[in-house]
């Protein structure tokens, strides 16, 4: 059963504001619970793969040989992308090209697996 286009929507919302949130977070109030250099990176991954899964599997969306195919992966990229350079705005974060390429990997990835179980 396909869900109305905008409630499909709902969890990619949900989650890409709560990615917005925390990355606005002035640094002194960002938890360091890292154990190990670069540890920040996986935890970059994992928030976008769940990104990219949901806004893979929107019902608007659903794999199709035609039309915006890709929309996923270029949605989720312009996301982290414009994510990563608001950061420049926020006090004590900083804007990262290794954060950046973790995100656009747990948002490719995110896609794959919804390619790979979609059909």
């Amino acid at each position: 059963m396909k869900l109305p286009v905008f409630k499909s929507w709902v969890p990619s919302i949900i989650w890409g504001g709560l990615i917005v949130y925390m990355t606005s977070l002035p640094g002194p109030q960002v938890p360091n619970i890292w154990l190990f250099p670069n540890a920040d990176k996986i935890a970059h991954f994992l928030v976008y793969l769940i990104f990219g899964y949901f806004i893979a599997g929107t019902s608007r969306f659903k794999i199709s040989p035609r039309g915006f195919k890709y929309f996923p992966l270029i949605f989720g990229t312009s996301f982290a992308l414009l994510d990563e350079l608001h950061q420049l705005l926020i006090p004590m974060r900083s804007c990262e090209f290794l954060d950046f390429l973790a995100d656009s990997c747990g948002i490719i990835l995110g896609f794959l697996i919804i390619r790979r179980y979609s059909k």
